[in-house]
């Protein structure tokens, strides 16, 4: 066999596999992307749902009521907005999945009281949630990070 002809089918084989682990890795890395936004908004959907729960909790047993709990919420992820009715407390975050820029959204139990959301909310990390009902419900946030 000729040392010219292994070289050409080495470096055939070696196209072959490099393009072999292209592929593969492209799709390795959508995979991780989609997933990474999934398990993002699981975790914000969990704490959201704790929260709107608490909200309903504090609303309905009167003046006076408060509740405290920890949450975490993952980062690329925005939570503590409430819907244009008011109705649902939800977590929204931009993704790309396959090339493409989505917004994804999930939200909380429906709402019977319409709350006041600090400012201090809307931010990534730990959070130390209070829930009050002073005449309203009111929902205060603390960095725990």
């Amino acid at each position: 066999m000729d040392s010219g002809q292994v070289s050409v089918e080495f470096f055939i084989i070696a196209a072959f596999v490099f393009a072999l682990a292209g592929a593969l890795l492209s799709v390795a890395t959508s995979q991780i992307n989609q997933n990474t936004i999934l398990d993002n908004l699981a975790m914000g959907r969990n704490a959201i749902g704790v929260v709107s729960a608490y909200v309903n909790f504090v609303g309905l047993s009167g003046n006076g009521t408060n509740v405290s709990t920890t949450i975490f919420i993952p980062q690329n992820t925005i939570c503590f907005l409430l819907t244009s009715s008011s109705s649902n407390i939800y977590c929204a975050e931009t993704g790309t999945v396959n090339g493409t820029i989505s917004n994804y959204n999930v939200t909380g139990e429906t709402l019977f009281f319409n709350p006041t959301i600090n400012a201090d909310c809307n931010q990534q990390g730990w959070l130390y949630v209070t829930v009050n009902n002073n005449g309203g419900v009111i929902v205060n946030c603390t960095s725990l990070s």
